[in-house]
């Protein structure tokens, strides 16, 4: 039975680079407020404090209010056009054939007829990718949107890629990421419509179809600037197709497919303990389902699935999922069914762009797109995308990269729907309790945000704000919150750089050159930066240390070093080249 949603206002916990105000936040109309406006604390490394928040409702209607866990903002956002220069696409379905599959079909020598080209009413074009593009994994980390693996050309086998590009949109140009590495059996690293995500700054990209139709179950971790992706787990259910979100710092994975679409498997992958489990099961056998973590919960819409015969058939439901009783919950359908959508979660909302909609005998590609109001159980219209389009990567801002326009048959386009670039990422050491509370007409309450600093590995300046959503008309403004986590009276700095001297006595930086901090029980791996500069502070009871600068073609260099408490210790490693010089 679908379970109702009234005025709920979803409180999420958002990263944001804002300037803090010490007044309360003071709202749009008719709208939640919270007092104080902002929270900024100072903490020693290993030490908790908790602030109290009172929300208070101007309104004469009982407002039911609902707090993250906590995430933050990774995408910049983006103004409309000016309203003068907008040009408002018509929404479209433009019938032709589609796959759930990896395999294609003829290749086409044109594209499908779509709508102008021209920046529709609130969306804006990007930089081209640099090759056409479909079924790649999509996640945006400060400002930057990472595109990795899918399909890059059309057929009955079209071929797929290990290879991925990032977009810088300060530059609005792409340039080349490395690749997915192969398997121990020397299978080259290509995915199609792989699962990924950013969890606390590290981009996840695990499943997807192989070249011999089998998916693969390697989950890949990269760290932005590094020069190559580690094997960091084994999903033991891999699939190709799932719906994909991050909900309370884990991966979670809804349905998908194998040889076949449509499952009700629920896989999540948690980036600490580096396992995989499952969850409860999904509603209905599903794959190409578009998901997003709104307020907590898991919301999923649309989807596909095989049916024997040959036939397939997509659909309209909505479903949510709560972590803390492991259950889902049917919800308001979508307007149309949708399938192979771009898709992300901003907000308060599951915004879904695009797809493939009807079922085996009258399937098409659309531009139409919805969101889903968390706070209201509704769903309403957003501007068409410029073209029709299915099976495009997608992430926070909203940004639809790639995608087909019939079949097998990707495109370059990159395009970014202002307004949606308020999304989540887990912050593990902040936390709001209780998750959700009832502020009564003209009335308040009072909720405790909870700053854990015993969650960072390293005394650092951290920023996040709480975004809160509403039923309510009115708006309230994020409210920020600062971190100045400092180190511990016994720890010292060490820090320094790692250069390389040529045969020719050049001496240049080295990028992601590899420092190995040695103690007595334990040690820590350092990766230089792209000005060959490492930093870390360490707690001097561990003296003495040994240390070990290498990279790949140098010859290594090993010492000792003993830190000061509160001093910083300068390391600095020039190496030689290996095996020499004649």
């Amino acid at each position: 039975m679908r379970k109702a949603v009234r005025g709920l206002a979803a409180l999420g916990i958002l990263a944001a680079t804002i300037g803090l105000t010490a007044t309360p936040a003071s709202a749009d109309g008719d709208a939640i407020t919270v007092d104080p406006g902002s929270v900024a604390v100072t903490l020693q490394l290993g030490q908790p404090r908790q602030v109290a928040l009172s929300l208070s409702n101007p309104t004469d209607t009982d407002a039911t209010v609902s707090l993250d866990g906590a995430s933050s903002a990774v995408a910049p956002a983006a103004a409309p056009a000016p309203a003068s220069a907008r040009t408002a696409t018509p929404a479209v379905t433009i019938p032709t054939k589609t796959t759930g599959h990896m395999l294609g079909g003829k290749k086409l020598t044109s594209a499908a007829p779509a709508p102008a080209t021209a920046t529709a009413d609130g969306w804006n074009s990007q930089a081209a990718l640099p090759t056409v593009s479909m079924d790649s994994a999509v996640g945006v980390y400060k400002g930057k949107v990472y595109s990795v693996g899918g399909v890059v050309g059309g057929g009955f086998f079209p071929p797929l890629t290990a290879g991925g590009y990032v977009y810088d949109q300060a530059s609005d140009s792409w340039s080349a990421l490395p690749d997915l590495p192969g398997d121990s059996l020397g299978h080259p690293g290509l995915r199609d419509k792989p699962a990924g995500a950013f969890i606390d700054g590290t981009f996840y990209v695990t499943g997807g179809w192989v070249n011999d139709g089998s998916t693969e179950g390697s989950t890949l971790a990269y760290q932005p600037g590094a020069a190559s992706w580690t094997n960091v787990a084994t999903n033991e259910v891999p699939y190709a197709a799932a719906g994909t979100a991050v909900l309370n710092g884990k991966l979670y994975q809804v349905g998908g497919c194998r040889y076949t679409c449509g499952s009700t498997d629920v896989r999540v992958f948690d980036p600490v303990a580096k396992k995989w489990s499952n969850a409860a099961p999904y509603p209905e056998r599903t794959a190409w389902t578009s998901c997003g973590a709104v307020a907590g919960r898991l919301y999923c819409a649309g989807g596909y699935v095989d049916n024997p015969g040959g036939t397939h058939a997509s659909s309209g439901a909505t479903y949510a999922y709560d972590p803390d009783t492991d259950s889902w919950t049917r919800m308001a359908d979508m307007p149309e069914s949708l399938w192979a959508s771009a898709y992300t979660a901003s907000a308060g909302q599951l915004v879904v762009s695009g797809g493939s909609t009807g079922s085996t005998t009258t399937t098409g590609v659309t531009n139409r797109g919805y969101a889903y109001k968390v706070a209201t159980d509704t769903w309403s219209a957003i501007p068409a995308a410029p073209k029709a389009l299915y099976r495009s990567g997608s992430a926070c801002g909203m940004y639809a990269v790639g995608g087909s326009v019939s079949k097998v048959n990707p495109v370059a386009d990159t395009s970014l729907l202002a307004g949606y670039g308020t999304c989540s990422d887990y912050v593990p050491w902040l936390s709001v309790s209780p998750k959700r509370v009832t502020v009564p007409a003209h009335g308040s309450a009072t909720v405790t945000v909870s700053v854990d600093t015993s969650k960072l590995d390293q005394p650092r300046n951290q920023t996040a704000a709480l975004d809160i959503t509403s039923s309510l008309p009115g708006t309230t403004p994020p409210v920020p919150v600062s971190l100045d986590a400092t180190p511990p009276p016994s720890w010292g700095l060490l820090t320094g750089t790692v250069s390389g001297k040529n045969c020719a006595g050049t001496v240049a930086p080295l990028g992601d050159a590899t420092v190995e901090v040695d103690w007595d029980t334990d040690g820590t791996v350092l990766h230089t930066n792209a000005s060959g500069e490492y930093r870390r502070w360490i707690d001097t009871a561990k003296n003495p240390l040994t240390m070990l600068a290498s990279s790949d073609g140098w010859r290594a260099q090993m010492r000792s070093v003993s830190l000061t408490a509160g001093a910083t210790s300068t390391q600095n490693f020039t190496l030689a080249a290996y095996p020499g010089c004649k």
